[in-house]
């Protein structure tokens, strides 16, 4: 076994392998529901930034799993990490994961950090047991447009270079990013596989507001908004699906 940096012809295996293990749920609620984005994996392995790292777990051309781990401000951030279900319970998640920890370790890092649905208790019983605890939880839901408030909701503005580039981009990659101007307020939208909206972030308007923003400009071009909110989502918005996210911390012994 070997234990390895990924480079860019090992795409489209870590793309499929994370497929396998994370569409069903994980996926929807981020750009890697959108094909495309197996492009953006390999662009960002070939970036070769130290800073942000995909690690491949091979028996010789088999790959039994990987992780990608994210440095910032003094935090080892463990974006995923999965093994092959063929060899799930052998001890190759652990194997990874120690690894994530000595990568945190090495690069100086103060703490690990992780996101995991709270749903998924078996990953959530795995991470606790190694040590990591909640600091915060974040809620996610995938509303229907069509559902979504907008009595009385005013339209976006949006500049018509910026729409056209995130289009292109959202074609090219499977995603893109798109600053839109709502009332008094502002919100930042992912637009994700041609038929999906992400509210990123919003200032100046309440999320009832932006989300009636939202339905009033891209309905019925685009069918689903993912939100994601520190409260709890209100319930009345009638969500197609919803997910508790924990964010799990384990400081670093640099001694």
């Amino acid at each position: 076994m070997q234990l390895r940096i990924a480079e860019p012809s090992d795409a489209t295996e870590i793309f499929a392998l994370a497929s396998r293990v994370f569409g069903e749920k994980q996926f929807l609620y981020t750009v890697y529901q959108a094909p495309q984005s197996l492009k953006y994996v390999g662009r960002l392995i070939t970036a070769g930034d130290a800073n942000h790292r995909f690690i491949l777990l091979k028996r010789d051309l088999e790959l039994l799993g990987y992780y990608e781990a994210l440095l910032r401000d003094g935090t080892c951030f463990l974006n995923y990490i999965a093994t092959d279900p063929a060899v799930s319970g052998q001890g190759f998640g652990k194997l990874l994961l120690r690894d994530f920890e000595v990568m945190g370790c090495n690069s100086g890092c103060r703490q690990l950090s992780l996101d995991v649905f709270q749903s998924n208790t078996r990953a959530v019983a795995w991470y606790r047991n190694s040590g990591f605890r909640e600091k915060s939880v974040t809620y996610l839901a995938r509303i229907a447009l069509r559902d979504a408030p907008h009595k009385n909701g005013m339209g976006l503005r949006i500049d018509k270079e910026d729409i056209d580039r995130a289009l292109a981009e959202e074609r090219e990659w499977g995603f893109s990013k798109l600053v839109c101007s709502c009332g008094v307020g502002c919100l930042t939208l992912g637009l994700i596989g041609g038929d999906v909206c992400k509210l990123l972030n919003f200032e100046g308007v309440t999320l009832k507001q932006a989300l009636g923003g939202i339905s009033v400009t891209f309905h019925p071009d685009r069918d689903i908004v993912i939100v994601s909110s520190h409260d709890k989502l209100d319930s009345s918005w009638g969500p197609l699906s919803t997910e508790i996210t924990l964010r799990l911390t384990r400081p670093i012994d640099l001694e």
